[in-house]
């Protein structure tokens, strides 16, 4: 229970995403609290002003509270039965009615669906009636079956392949044929394939799976481009094979023993991108868009992120997944083409700044987009300004004894050898230590090992994910 002390602070604190204030009861009332229903919850306080200013509400009695509440139950669906008590205040009488979250959304006031956004009541549309309906029954659209179809529209060569991969993970066979594996995965209903089996294995064309990808000049004349249709399981490696074509790889200068040709982005992150905007488009919309100009590529995705989710705790990993298809997630996680669910975004923005290429991530209400500049990419040149006092040579000692110089000598041996690894991890951060043996001259693989070792302990790399497929993370600069 509530005191009148903690009431008095939340009035003084004044309206807000939870709490509003309501002079009588009204329509507006019962709009406000399906819109906390369909929130988080909230608080109404009824009998106080805008300015926080508590008036006399004449003639409330229990009676009264009564039909509030049959009034509420006869024009909310699911019905709603909010908490209501009266609350003396320097002897004036208010009403605080408290709305928890509703387990089974959305609610509706005579078929009208209101949300909790921005302080204020918002009507739903019908697309996100559709999405809190389908998040409140954990499922997604892609579980549907659809009409009009069979079975005998599925590729069988195409599940085939699948299921090889999936079993190769495992390390034994899990699925026998393929109407087992179709049954696991949930991919059909009554012989009618989901919305997701055929989006992976259908026969026909789609153009719920058309994807396209265009090569830009300067003008925006199209040099090349790419529309396709097919299994979304061979999406990934054709678009990849695609961009691939149309980017360039540079020599760069490592140390003066060996240059390193660089790609101008980051490969695992390019494809994890592509791999990200299959897995959670909203294919009920348009078609993905992936367009790429001389220093910059760009990335529109149908599909938003829900108000709850913000891209900043995504990039943070602060955030759990959120699964717009989760049969077509699931398919994609099994073939191990997916590392963890929630963590993509952390990942791609981490492998960008060791590249060296800068980003853009924008959401709105119809789509995420991206934009990843080349490194080659020319910023504005910056002024600096010009220095005012000559810099006094160090005078260095003439003598120094053979212990030192040995010592000195094999310092900077290791520190340059712990330099080497963290620019060839920068430059594929899955390179593994038979590689780095091979980069680094007249070194053996137990002395990368154990360098390795020391840079993990003094936290300036980390590794992500199993021996035999993961990834090098540089955390912090030596």
């Amino acid at each position: 229970m509530i005191i009148t002390m903690d009431i008095e602070k939340i009035i003084k604190q004044g309206e807000g995403e939870s709490v509003e204030f309501k002079e009588g009861f009204s329509k507006k009332v019962i709009e406000t609290l399906i819109s906390f229903a369909n929130f988080r919850g909230g608080k109404i306080f009824i009998g106080v002003g805008d300015k926080w200013n508590i008036k006399w509400l004449n003639n409330i009695t229990n009676e009264v509270i009564k039909n509030w509440i049959n009034e509420i139950k006869n024009k909310t669906y699911n019905i709603l039965i909010p908490d209501i008590q009266i609350i003396e205040i320097n002897w004036k009488k208010i009403v605080l009615i408290e709305q928890n979250e509703y387990p089974i959304k959305p609610i509706s006031l005579k078929w009208r669906y209101f949300q909790r956004k921005w302080a204020s009541n918002h009507i739903m549309t019908t697309i996100e009636i559709a999405d809190e309906y389908l998040k409140t029954k954990n499922t997604s659209r892609d579980m549907f079956p659809v009409d009009g179809y069979g079975t005998f529209v599925l590729n069988n060569k195409k599940i085939e392949q699948v299921i090889e991969k999936i079993n190769n993970r495992q390390g034994f066979q899990l699925f026998e044929n393929k109407e087992q594996f179709l049954e696991k995965y949930n991919l059909i209903d009554w012989n009618n394939p989901t919305f997701a089996s055929l989006l992976l294995f259908s026969d026909k064309e789609e153009d719920w799976r058309s994807l396209q990808v265009g090569v830009f000049d300067k003008d925006l004349n199209i040099d090349d481009e790419l529309d396709t249709k097919s299994f979304l399981v061979d999406q990934v490696n054709e678009i990849f094979v695609f961009i691939k074509k149309h980017i360039r790889k540079s020599m760069k200068i490592i140390w003066q023993a060996e240059n390193v040709l660089k790609w101008e982005y980051p490969l695992p992150a390019l494809r994890e991108i592509i791999l990200n905007c299959i897995i959670h488009r909203d294919y009920r919309w348009t078609h993905t868009q992936i367009r790429i100009f001389d220093d910059y590529i760009e990335f529109f995705n149908a599909g938003w992120l829900p108000d709850e989710y913000k891209i900043e705790d995504f990039i943070s990993g602060n955030t759990m997944s959120y699964l717009r298809n989760k049969l077509i997630a699931k398919i994609f996680k099994d073939m191990w083409e997916i590392e963890k669910f929630g963590s993509w975004l952390k990942r791609i923005t981490k492998l960008l700044e060791i590249h060296g290429c800068d980003f853009e991530i924008k959401t709105d209400r119809t789509r995420f987009y991206m934009k990843i500049y080349s490194v080659d990419y020319i910023k504005a040149p910056q002024k600096t300004p010009q220095k005012t006092t000559q810099e006094t040579p160090q005078k260095t000692p003439q003598k120094t004894t053979q212990k030192t110089t040995q010592k000195t000598t094999q310092k900077t041996t290791q520190k340059k050898t712990k330099d080497i690894i963290i620019e060839c991890i920068k430059l594929n951060p899955f390179i593994t230590r038979m590689e780095l043996k091979e980069k680094i001259w007249n070194i053996t693989e137990d002395w990368v090992k154990y360098n390795l070792k020391v840079l993990k302990e003094k936290g300036v790399i980390m590794r992500v994910g199993p021996d035999n497929w993961g990834y090098w993370e540089i955390v912090d600069e030596i």
